[in-house]
């Protein structure tokens, strides 16, 4: 698997236009950020069971233990545990006195209309991961002072290509995400690289080089190229992830194109089909040219390599870090390919979900917290005053 599967059949489609349903808005607030805040710290530790199952350990060995727990990672943790190459890396860092660098690529820029409507920027999504990944580091600080430090390499403009997005909205969505590192207080935790733009700077012909063979083989020996991918789930990941904005379809369209209930006869069914074979096509190349030069063993060849993707890397299994804790869970979308729904857990306790934005809106019972007044992106959709049983997707 290349993507993460980001499909929309599988969830329940409103009968009519979201657009057309009656809800309560309000402008984000401080104590908002406390609400997201409170879900990212979510997932802790019980220290005494910790300690009891560690305490034969090194420090590097515990530092190991605890990023690979399930509650931080979703990836097998055996599997995750057995690669030796992990553990050699922290321990590299613990005898320097250095914090655990962790290079992480993830943050895109997803233009489908059905699940952003309207947002160009970050949510409380992106928020969210932030705010995980500085629980987690403080968590760490308990075992290990110098804690972590995250390295984000940001593909919104590498897959612009394939999305099709406008580029003055990917250059903004960056300047989004670099900027509220530092609204948040997180400049010395997190960096934000542009990977095209590492990629350009360091590997530029060599990239290139791996790109066109890539494509080239697509198109002359597909089976090969195509070789290990779940083609139909990759391609619709990627026909969903997608910029339907500037196409002005309306719900209907997208219902038709995009839910379980496909509608062939839509006006829009052959446009957007072949958006998605050559967006496909696009996706493979890109990615498999990014691993044949492996920016990440170049410029962080002493960091932890992490994933947002399950499964093993040409038989690697590498951290499945959980950019926010219920991913994986309750929430199988990455945080820019829909927008938040923070809501209550079984037992009561606050958490956030990543869901397509038309679910959302269709519902009368949530509120849509807005990110300023005047505007209409969405930082998330309240339904913390409501029961469990009470919200289904």
């Amino acid at each position: 698997m290349l993507l993460q599967i980001s499909s929309l059949k599988g969830y329940q489609w409103p009968k009519g236009d979201p657009l057309e349903t009656e809800q309560v808005t309000r402008i984000k607030s401080d104590q908002d950020l406390e609400l997201i805040t409170k879900c990212s710290h979510a997932p802790t530790v019980e220290w005494k069971l910790f300690h009891k199952n560690t305490f034969s350990m090194g420090v590097a060995e515990k530092i190991f233990f605890l990023l690979t727990h399930q509650h931080f990672q979703f990836n097998p943790m055996k599997r995750v545990r057995a690669e030796h190459r992990w553990l050699e890396i922290i321990k590299k860092a613990v005898n320097n006195n250095q914090p655990i660098e962790i290079v992480y690529p993830l943050l895109c820029k997803i233009g489908n209309w059905a699940k952003q409507m309207h947002n160009t920027g970050s949510s409380a999504g992106e928020d969210a991961v932030f705010l995980f990944f500085d629980h987690l580091s403080n968590l760490l600080k308990e075992i290990y002072s110098p804690g972590l430090h995250f390295t984000i390499l940001c593909d919104a403009r590498l897959y612009n290509s394939a999305f099709q997005n406008s580029s003055i909205e990917v250059h903004n969505y960056i300047n989004c995400i670099q900027k509220k590192v530092s609204i948040l207080g997180l400049e010395s935790l997190i960096d934000i690289f542009d990977y095209s733009s590492l990629l350009e700077k360091h590997v530029c012909q060599k990239y290139l080089t791996a790109y066109w063979r890539h494509h080239h083989e697509i198109h002359t020996s597909p089976r090969i190229a195509l070789q290990g991918i779940k083609v139909d789930t990759l391609r619709e990941s990627v026909k969903c992830s997608m910029n339907t904005r500037r196409l002005g379809m309306s719900y209907s369209d997208h219902r038709d194109l995009f839910s379980s209930a496909e509608n062939t006869s839509n006006c829009f069914w052959d446009l957007v089909n072949h958006m998605a074979d050559v967006a496909f096509q696009e996706v493979v190349a890109t990615r498999k040219a990014c691993a044949d030069v492996n920016i990440f063993d170049f410029l962080w060849p002493d960091a932890l390599r992490v994933t947002c993707h399950r499964g093993d890397k040409k038989g690697l299994w590498q951290i499945g870090l959980r950019p926010y804790p219920q991913y994986y869970n309750s929430s199988k979308l990455l945080p820019f390919h829909g927008i938040p729904l923070v809501r209550k857990r079984k037992k009561g306790k606050l958490s956030l979900e990543i869901h397509p934005e038309i679910v959302l809106r269709s519902n009368s019972s949530l509120v849509r917290v807005l990110k300023e007044s005047g505007s209409e992106e969405v930082y998330f959709y309240d339904g913390s005053h409501l029961k469990y049983d009470d919200l289904s997707f």
